[in-house]
């Protein structure tokens, strides 16, 4: 009896092959009941006859067991095992960055990582969602994206380490606004990497004008820009190079 042979979520098998050998054992040192006394030759024949009959039942059906307790053991191994799809797409936890409210919206700014790459969820209240993923920004560029509520245009995205702010131009306006770095035990958990650091800019929408592209510039600690510029669209049907 080797308990090494048993599933050990499976331990009343175990006890179910003591139970009975200690049964066989009890039966086989108790004299069998005859209406006649045999002689003690006949006695002692039949008292090894019974034993050698228990001890090879409680063989049998201690070989059954060990079968069952290994069938069981081996299909749980084999219905537990799991090979990861090659197509699929690890993606970890939301992280809140940045939430607010502009008149009567409300907006959140959520980042994630998916396949290794840094993902920004912008969602208004009301309005539509806008998300995307891209590789991480180097330490001096930025990655942009845009969504629009009936009153408010909204830049959002992600830069690298030594992109302190933005500066965003729509037509004849200019904002500036600074970026902030991604703190924290839940962005360190969710693996977002330490070095980005995100923005959020908004701009006032003129009723039943047509929007200019933005131009989004990073820029250092001294507000000297750093690489080309970047084109957002605040409306895609809008003027090119956003629209025909």
């Amino acid at each position: 009896m080797n308990p090494a042979h048993y599933d050990p979520e499976l331990p009343f098998l175990l006890d179910l092959e003591r139970q009975l050998r200690l049964r066989a054992e009890h039966a086989a040192r108790r004299p069998a009941a005859s209406p006649r006394q045999p002689r003690r030759a006949e006695r002692s024949s039949l008292r090894v006859t019974m034993r050698g009959r228990m001890v090879r039942r409680t063989a049998i059906l201690g070989g059954l067991l060990c079968l069952l307790a290994a069938s069981a053991l081996g299909a749980r191994s084999v219905l537990s095992t799991t090979t990861p799809s090659p197509l699929a797409v690890r993606q970890g936890a939301f992280v809140l960055v940045a939430s607010g409210a502009r008149g009567r919206d409300s907006w959140t700014l959520r980042l994630y990582e998916r396949g290794g790459q840094l993902c920004r969820a912008f969602v208004v209240a009301g309005a539509e969602e806008s998300s995307r993923c891209a590789p991480a920004p180097s330490r001096d560029s930025l990655g942009v994206s845009t969504l629009e509520s009936a009153r408010y245009g909204y830049l959002f995205g992600v830069t690298g380490l030594h992109v302190h702010a933005v500066g965003v131009r729509i037509g004849a306006s200019m904002l500036t606004v600074a970026t902030r770095p991604l703190a924290g035990a839940r962005a360190a958990a969710a693996g977002l990497p330490h070095s980005a650091r995100y923005f959020v800019a908004i701009a006032t929408r003129l009723p039943g004008a047509e929007e200019p592209p933005a131009s989004v510039t990073a820029l250092d600690p001294r507000h000297r820009p750093l690489g080309g510029t970047q084109v957002a669209c605040l409306q895609e049907a809008g003027p090119p190079p956003c629209g025909p």
